[in-house]
């Protein structure tokens, strides 16, 4: 596997544009990804400095297509699970990260763990995952009865 590291490593770094790479040369850790041509360090650096679209100047609209983007993840019919859970939890931490970078330190976005998992469930594929979404959404509105002692 050692053997393999340079060559995914350049692999990684000819499928960056002459933007990209720019903006990931200048990222503080490079030059250490770089001598020790690390894979998985150039990979973390592409997502650090890529996550957010350092174009956009307007924040706001920054913001409205970060929400917009979480709003229409909807599951594929031909996706897995595991893979729609990826990209559903990518968004979502676009999503906190763009909100976060106008907010101040007292204004943080915190996504409460039950609301994320209303989001996840209620985009699932309905003709798959219908009898599960349909469960959680019943167990929320009807709370179990509690047992009489």
């Amino acid at each position: 596997m050692e053997q393999e590291k340079p060559k995914v490593y350049a692999l990684i770094k000819m499928q960056l544009s002459r933007e990209s790479l720019a903006r990931v040369m200048a990222h503080d850790d490079f030059e250490k990804a770089d001598k020790q041509r690390d894979p998985r360090m150039l990979w973390e650096i592409v997502i650090e400095t890529h996550l957010l679209n350092q174009h956009d100047k307007d924040k706001d609209a920054a913001m409205t297509r970060a929400q917009v983007a979480i709003n229409q993840c909807r599951m594929a019919s031909f996706e897995s699970l595991a893979d729609f859970k990826t990209r559903f939890s990518l968004r979502l931490i676009i999503y906190e990260t763009t909100w976060n970078a106008e907010a101040g330190v007292d204004k943080k976005l915190i996504i409460d763990d039950s609301t994320k998992e209303i989001y996840f469930i209620e985009k699932l594929d309905p003709d798959r995952y219908l009898a599960a979404q349909l469960n959680y959404k019943n167990s929320c509105v009807y709370p179990k009865l509690k047992k009489r002692v």
